[in-house]
């Protein structure tokens, strides 16, 4: 009851029709996981970058996708999917030692920091990719992915690629 005695019920400024609360619930929740989606992204995007040096990214980092065109920032924030010519087999092969216990030790002190980073993370693992080291300097290494072995390479297909092949010099001469 109000002030005067009168019912809420009269100040009411709208009543639902029959399907429109139905509508606007599921339109809320679709817009809601949306946001929340994005929200988290940009959360775990900053928590990275406020772990951060003028030389390194500590955490590990991820694309701060407001700042891209407004047209593509859901693609960037959600990631860009894979595209395959055809699905590649997997590759159960146990990962080799590296070449001497050195090597074996720096490799596994890099593999440390990208899992520190989160790029890797416990999981399902459906197919694994072999790696190994390259000597950078004296007391480093790179280490260097390796995809053609399990067949990743050659199944992934790539809409673009920045440098010339010949097909594209071909067609610049046509």
């Amino acid at each position: 009851m109000g002030e005067n005695g009168e019912s809420a019920q009269k100040y009411r400024r709208y009543i639902w029709t029959e399907n429109g609360r139905t509508l606007y619930e599921e339109w809320w929740r679709q817009n809601y996981e949306e946001d929340q989606k994005e929200a988290e992204a940009a959360w775990d995007a900053l928590s990275r970058l406020s772990d951060t040096t003028w030389w390194e990214w500590k955490d590990g980092s991820r694309c701060m996708h407001w700042k891209w065109p407004r047209f593509y920032q859901s693609t960037i924030c959600d990631g860009l999917e894979g595209r395959f010519k055809y699905t590649p087999k997997a590759w159960t092969q146990p990962q080799r030692a590296g070449q001497n216990p050195k090597a074996h030790g720096l490799m596994k002190i890099k593999l440390q920091l990208v899992r520190a980073k989160r790029y890797i993370t416990k999981g399902f693992v459906k197919s694994l990719t072999s790696f190994f080291g390259v000597d950078k300097g004296l007391f480093d290494i790179r280490m260097v992915y390796d995809g053609t072995k399990s067949g990743l390479n050659d199944s992934l297909w790539v809409p673009e690629f920045p440098l010339p092949t010949v097909d594209t010099m071909l067609r610049a001469i046509t």
